[in-house]
């Protein structure tokens, strides 16, 4: 996975630990330092649907809770994430410096379904004749077709996880990859779980449009 895509998810975690984790802190003081007797009244939301909302000791004892456990869940991932990803990369680093160069064969470029910033995230299936047997798959923004020469770099005591040389970015625009029809599905799928996600369709019709794009030649 590309440096910045991993920057960025941990960025985004981090995100939800800073508001979840102060949230639950508030809710968890208000639990512990005051006495809210616990009550419940007639609300509306945005969409003029009127339910029973309830507030108190016992709200704010699970709200904080459940924010302090989720905020401190999302911590424990950022910091794993960050520690493997720091780790990865200095052994990439490694590779770069000291590692065998060798040729590689794109055999397979798919989109992941994935978005990073906006932008779709694609899987590339490589194999290095020069060491029988060794494949490996690569995740890049910057998608190159089948059947590109690449250059690599792998340890010779442990050949399975080389690193990619050529930087993709500069050289992807000129080769054109064009998107195949599994890529356009994919993409299909991925805006229209978005739409059900935001409330924009029912479920129902995420159904419909999904068997439709699957059905699609």
């Amino acid at each position: 996975m590309p440096r910045k895509a991993r920057f960025w998810i941990v960025f985004a975690i981090l995100i939800q630990v800073l508001w979840s984790l102060p949230l639950g802190g508030y809710f968890a003081y208000r639990w512990l330092a005051f006495d809210d007797p616990d009550n419940s009244f007639t609300c509306q939301d945005s969409r003029g649907r009127v339910s029973t909302c309830v507030e108190g000791e016992t709200t704010n004892m699970i709200v904080g809770i459940v924010f302090l456990t989720i905020g401190l869940i999302m911590l424990g991932v950022a910091l794993w994430l960050a520690v493997r990803w720091i780790k990865r990369g200095r052994r990439e680093d490694h590779l770069r410096q000291h590692g065998i160069p060798a040729r590689a064969v794109v055999t397979q470029a798919m989109a992941t379904g994935t978005r990073v910033n906006g932008r779709p995230l694609y899987r590339l299936t490589l194999q290095v004749p020069d060491v029988p047997g060794l494949e490996f798959r690569h995740r890049t923004m910057n998608p190159v077709p089948a059947g590109t020469t690449l250059t690599v770099a792998y340890d010779p005591a442990d050949p399975a996880d080389p690193v990619l040389l050529d930087d993709l970015a500069a050289i992807a625009p000129s080769l054109r990859y064009t998107p195949t029809a599994v890529d356009a599905r994919i993409q299909r799928l991925t805006q229209l779980d978005s739409l059900r996600a935001s409330g924009a369709i029912s479920e129902e019709e995420f159904e419909r449009l999904k068997a439709e794009a699957l059905n699609q030649n």
